[in-house]
């Protein structure tokens, strides 16, 4: 599974294929990436789709502190902007 380091912090997630537009699945609270697996799958045929764990959930690094939302959507756009090269 790619994993990528953001500011010390171990992000897993998947990117899979290629095609516009492009989808990113995020879960909710008390999940991680295969909650939306079926989903991915399915729009991976035609579309790039990105399905992440955040910080503190699956198999991403679980470090202290508080998880703000804020926090969540720099990981994501991180992720979703390095497009799975690191």
């Amino acid at each position: 599974m790619p994993t990528i380091v953001r500011n010390g912090i171990k992000l897993v997630f998947e990117d899979r294929s290629a095609g516009k537009p492009a989808f990113v699945f995020v879960h909710g609270t008390s999940c991680n990436r295969s909650f939306f697996a079926p989903q991915a799958e399915h729009f991976a045929r035609r579309h790039r789709v990105v399905s992440v764990d955040l910080r503190g959930h699956g198999e991403s690094d679980k470090p202290p502190g508080p998880y703000p939302i804020a926090a969540y959507a720099d990981d994501i756009a991180y992720i979703v902007g390095a497009g799975g090269t690191q």
